[in-house]
């Protein structure tokens, strides 16, 4: 009895222990690919987020010199950009608020809701969005072009 105890502990793993090895193996092997390949695509699309963020960020840089009060609606392109906007008036224009004692009045203010399309030339890429800004008229400069109304 004492000879079979000894030769029995000298076997090393058999067939059914080097199996279920292997599945363990297996498993862990395909567990982690799948987890490889979830992080490769949750990297591009944070990367395709990014890019669009930056373009928007790009347009938005542009629009900054859009006065929806004059341009309505307009295209512009600059530096491999192109940026399609309309816009339409959302409050009623009021007198901008003087900023020194008896100073007259010198804008007329409104807000407009601006509805952009920004396209990058070079990669394809688009973004559209909508943004709330100002728009102003220059009283000075109004009553500098109109014609003076002749009193009786």
């Amino acid at each position: 009895m004492r000879l079979t105890r000894h030769v029995r502990a000298a076997r090393g793993f058999g067939l059914l222990e080097a199996l279920v090895a292997l599945v363990l193996l297996a498993g862990t092997g395909a567990a982690l690919f799948a987890w490889i390949g979830q992080n490769t695509r949750d990297a591009s699309r944070l990367e395709e987020a990014r890019a669009r963020a930056a373009l928007r960020l790009q347009a938005l840089a542009l629009l900054e010199s859009v006065n929806p009060q004059v341009d309505p609606q307009g295209e512009r392109a600059i530096a491999g950009l192109q940026l399609r906007w309309t816009s339409e008036q959302t409050e009623l224009r009021r007198p901008s608020v003087p900023t020194q004692a008896m100073e007259p009045l010198r804008w007329k203010v409104a807000l407009y809701r601006v509805k952009a399309h920004a396209r990058q030339v070079a990669t394809g890429a688009s973004v559209d969005f909508e943004v709330m800004l100002p728009g102003l008229e220059d009283l000075a400069k109004a009553s500098a072009t109109s014609p003076a109304v002749a009193g009786p």
